[in-house]
């Protein structure tokens, strides 16, 4: 449990507009793992499709 008035990192400006730079610094082919997934899924999908992501959110 965090303390009541420690400061969240959904209501600090700093680490919001830092927060997309994480999984850039901390995982290896990040960028070409979304390339990889963008490709593959427009080969499979089709044009009017959707894709339902589980478990991507920021939480």
């Amino acid at each position: 449990m965090t303390h009541p008035h420690a400061p969240s990192a959904f209501t600090d400006p700093a680490a919001v507009a830092r927060y997309a730079e994480g999984p850039r610094r901390n995982v290896p082919g990040y960028d070409s793992l979304l390339r990889m997934s963008r490709i593959l899924l427009a080969e499979r999908v089709p044009a009017h499709g959707r894709v339902l992501v589980v478990g991507a959110g920021g939480g």
